[in-house]
């Protein structure tokens, strides 16, 4: 989704949740899935994101160990892991700073060169939630077109985004299998995975193309 926008929004004012996917991903080691995650310091469950730490005991060199261990036999192990040092081992303690860093990193290696926005940074009603908090938004950026994970169609109405001359669209990653070396294929990882097995070019060329664009009716 990010790479498919010409200009992509940041939710870093938005309530840190623990069931989403903020702070943890998913790897394979082994042919089975391997969780890894981000320790935050403890804080009111009512922060935002953006006002979340890192825990002072957040060990960096044993997530990068982590990585180095899963990731050793696979075939862009040396340039994939060299993207990770800097991303891993980035000094800030700001939760957000911290996720920021590492998306820009990816974006340069793999050629992603969609704008990236902040929310917070936005002049916008920021008491707004959901659909319209997205159409304010929409409306301050003079977007032509919203698009959200496939996931997410149930949450909007149609006819909120006509009446703005708004355009509705849903990404659909079809997930198709890659190498994952001598084991079976596990889908929906970390895109660590899929630069280690193949590479940069490659995984830009599966965000290109590896999806449908749904269209709201």
């Amino acid at each position: 989704m990010l790479n498919y926008c010409d200009t992509f929004v940041l939710y870093d004012d938005i309530e840190y949740t623990k069931k989403g996917w903020i702070t943890r991903n998913r790897i394979q080691f082994n042919g089975d899935v391997r969780l890894f995650s981000l320790n935050l310091k403890k804080d009111s469950d009512y922060l935002s994101i953006k006002d979340r730490s890192l825990a002072e005991s957040f060990d960096r060199s044993k997530l990068l160990r982590l990585f180095e261990e899963t990731l050793r036999r696979t075939p862009h192990y040396e340039e994939t892991i060299e993207l990770l040092r800097p991303i891993v081992s980035c000094g800030s303690s700001d939760l957000f700073s911290y996720l920021e860093n590492s998306i820009n990193l990816v974006c340069q290696q793999i050629g992603v060169t969609t704008k990236l926005i902040k929310s917070s940074d936005l002049d916008i009603d920021h008491e707004l939630r959901g659909q319209q908090r997205v159409l304010e938004i929409c409306s301050v950026l003079n977007a032509e077109q919203y698009i959200n994970p496939i996931g997410g169609m149930e949450l909007y109405d149609i006819e909120s985004f006509k009446s703005r001359g708004l355009k509705l669209s849903f990404i659909k990653s079809k997930l198709s299998p890659y190498s994952q070396g001598v084991f079976d294929f596990i889908p929906a990882l970390s895109i660590v995975d899929q630069l280690a097995f193949c590479g940069a070019a490659a995984t830009k060329m599966a965000l290109e193309n590896d999806f449908d664009l749904v269209k709201a009716q």
